[in-house]
């Protein structure tokens, strides 16, 4: 599933047609990756461009975030150190994290033309060294207040494929209340879920679900509020992912790693397009990234 397979190269991507728009001179594009035909490699091109894009709004700040997360990002941002002082390609950083994912995970991760899975990919990138949340229960019959444990270390969330909606309704949905009885006097208790600490992403796998985009997700303690900004979106079909990055200044741009290359693609604001989000070309979108802001 999710998978690309060397079949279908030659009859599907050479005659794709890329949409050009007259991009701001005042704007840099951010830098793609090139697509290796010997290990297929689209599912990578697909998220590190993504994450080059936003690493270089702020290094130093993204540098530390990566580094919070797991050894894979930590050496992802160690790489892109390199890209940025031009003493590595964007090619071979790729290559240098997909060699560490592969020495861990070589059969859900492997070498060659048979694909790879986004999600599996996902899962183990963003694995992260902690818990990110909690659920406990509380009782107002008899006071009763107990947690229940932490929630897996992950930084991805698979919509249900029968959830229609936008992202931000489906977020609030996980992280709402719910009700079973209480252990100490049967009465029906709340079961809460919250962040133990806001993670530095938030990632949605779609899942063929009927979901609109939403450009932003929020969430607010007793004290704070946060705020996470769409950064990405990965497209699938015809066994290919391409992508899109939304920089910090609310652009769109368009990246797939055979027809592009290094470059992306400029489409235009992010308040003009945000309605046409759930497709690229004959492309659906198969998973969504959003960015803590500062």
């Amino acid at each position: 599933m999710n998978k690309r397979k060397q079949s279908h190269y030659d009859e599907t991507y050479c005659n794709k047609k890329i949409k050009y728009q007259i991009q701001p001179s005042n704007c840099v594009a951010p830098l793609g990756l090139v697509w290796d035909s010997v290990n297929y490699s689209c599912a990578y091109d697909a998220i590190f461009t993504i994450l080059y894009a936003l690493w270089t709004s702020d290094m130093e700040r993204w540098s530390t975030k990566f580094n919070s997360v797991n050894k894979f990002l930590q050496k992802t941002a160690l790489y892109f150190k390199h890209v940025n002082k031009n003493t590595m390609t964007f090619e071979v950083a790729r290559d240098k994290v997909r060699s560490l994912l592969h020495q861990q995970h070589s059969d859900h991760l492997p070498y060659g033309q048979t694909g790879t899975d986004i999600i599996t990919l996902a899962t183990h990138l963003f694995h992260t060294n902690y818990f990110i949340a909690t659920e406990y229960i509380t009782c107002t019959q008899c006071d009763y207040n107990h947690a229940i444990g932490n929630k897996p270390k992950q930084l991805l969330f698979e919509c249900v494929p029968t959830f229609k909606g936008c992202v931000r309704e489906y977020v609030q949905r996980l992280l709402s209340k719910s009700y079973k009885p209480c252990y100490n006097c049967a009465n029906i208790t709340e079961l809460d879920q919250e962040f133990l600490q806001m993670p530095p992403f938030i990632l949605i796998a779609v899942n063929n679900a009927d979901l609109d985009i939403s450009k932003m997700l929020k969430f607010e303690n007793d004290t704070e509020k946060f705020i996470y900004s769409l950064k990405g979106l990965i497209y699938f079909a015809n066994f290919h992912f391409t992508a899109r990055i939304i920089t910090s200044d609310q652009l769109v741009w368009y990246h797939d790693g055979i027809e592009t290359k290094n470059s992306c693609i400029y489409e235009g604001s992010l308040c003009l397009l945000k309605d046409r989000l759930q497709k690229a070309y004959d492309q659906n979108v198969v998973f969504v990234i959003y960015a803590l802001n500062e």
